[in-house]
């Protein structure tokens, strides 16, 4: 049986447990646990901070841990958190439910490629990171919350949840994974994780935008790890504040455990 990472984040002087995770599960997801650990506690209570032992005592964020080595460690904000909302994914709609999908769509044609980013298939749907059925001010209050950690400028301020930033071209399953927790996206490098950090094959482009499946079936192992490959104009790619709430939130509800499970 895999060792156990325990998460804690304190708040208000108190620890908080918010995950139990396997550290095989981490392993498929990055070469450096402890590092994975701190942007997960990062994009869950939206404020950048430390990891260290939870008695205490400093960590290497480059350690990467024998298999058997579990343990509990614990997330120091650096500021006020904006907990990430576990219920971002739900009420996954179709596109049909928007007036403006047939733009929306068509601009994301255009800077993608008509091509799946992550499979290259000539089949695909225009899926919104964060649902449209979110809506705009959804969107507003994100930027608000956490723009601040992504350099929020005046042109952030008028993303809406149509925006070219707010979605990406993806195959039918991957669309319908993203609503269910079961895939989310990582931009990399970012606060925590530098892009040889995440697993790969061939060189390591400047700036990836990997696809990660938390379900560890056999199904997903040829698209595990994917990165997306722009093949239209390229401009205006995803918004990396979208990336990483659908991804705390992803793995909140895969692996929420202790006081946060039973808030």
């Amino acid at each position: 049986m895999s060792a156990i990472l325990n998460l804690h984040i304190l708040i208000d002087g108190q620890q908080w447990h918010i995950l139990s995770v396997p550290l095989a599960d981490i392993r498929r997801l990055c070469h450096r646990p402890l590092k994975w650990l701190r942007f997960v506690a990062y994009a869950i209570c939206g404020a950048e901070g430390t990891i260290s032992l939870a008695g205490g005592g400093l960590v290497d964020y480059e350690d990467t841990l024998p298999q058997s080595q579990g343990g509990d460690y614990c997330y120091t904000p650096e500021g006020d958190c904006h907990f990430v909302d576990p219920g971002v994914t739900d009420e996954r709609t179709s596109l049909a439910s928007s007036r403006r999908a047939p733009r929306f769509r068509k601009m994301l044609q255009q800077r993608d490629g008509f091509r799946c980013l992550f499979t290259g298939c000539p089949t695909y749907e225009a899926a919104h990171i964060i649902p449209h059925s979110k809506g705009d001010n959804y969107i507003a209050a994100l930027v608000q919350n956490r723009g601040r950690l992504y350099g929020a400028n005046p042109s952030t301020s008028r993303l809406g949840i149509d925006s070219l930033e707010n979605g990406l071209l993806v195959n039918n399953i991957m669309h319908t994974d993203i609503g269910k927790g079961i895939c989310a996206f990582l931009k990399t490098p970012n606060f925590a994780l530098a892009t040889d950090d995440i697993p790969h094959v061939g060189d390591t482009p400047d700036t990836r935008y990997t696809v990660q499946f938390f379900d560890d079936d056999p199904f997903y192992h040829n698209w595990h790890n994917s990165d997306a490959h722009f093949r239209g104009d390229g401009t205006r790619q995803p918004c990396s504040l979208f990336f990483d709430v659908v991804y705390g939130a992803s793995v909140f509800n895969t692996w929420a455990a202790g006081d946060m499970s039973r808030a």
